[in-house]
């Protein structure tokens, strides 16, 4: 399975990213190359032998960013964002956009700067009518790797379509 690790660059909390990390346990991780999660997450795969693609952007703007996140999203057979609470404006959600809108099987999974995730209420309004796979509690995300070998089958549909 192919985990797209994203987060916003204010989230340096290490020990909740390697918590939800070595939880999951996936064959590869997809990520960026920008300061904070992407860096934290490259460091976390490196000590712990797990392959990793690193994205990269082709130059510094706005554009390209949201390219490089497209591009996450694709590769991604499921998603871990590490967003702020109450931080909705940001180039996490962009890559979760992506994400959402190829109609993929796979789930997602936001959690907070507390090492909590994100239940449907708080999502943005736009993210509550798409069609796709909440995960808000990591043991649904373990059981599910463990049962399918790394294939995400079966899981909770939080979709308001």
């Amino acid at each position: 399975m192919n985990l797209g690790v994203v987060g916003n660059r204010n989230f340096n909390n290490k020990n909740i990213i390697k918590y939800y990390l070595l939880k999951i346990l996936p064959d590869m991780v997809v990520t960026g190359d920008a300061i904070g999660v992407d860096s934290i997450v490259a460091d976390i795969c490196s000590t712990n032998n797990i392959p990793i693609i690193i994205v990269h952007s082709t130059a510094h703007s706005k554009q390209h960013y949201f390219n490089r996140n497209k591009v996450i999203a694709k590769l991604s057979d499921n998603l871990l964002a590490f967003i702020k609470k109450n931080r909705y404006r940001c180039g996490t959600f962009n890559t979760i956009n992506h994400f959402t809108k190829l109609n993929k099987s796979g789930w997602v999974i936001i959690v907070n700067e507390y090492g909590k995730t994100w239940s449907f209420n708080e999502l943005p309004n736009w993210l509550k009518n798409r069609k796709f796979r909440l995960v808000t509690d990591i043991t649904e995300i373990t059981n599910i790797t463990k049962l399918t070998n790394g294939k995400s089958e079966t899981n909770r549909d939080h979709s308001h379509a």
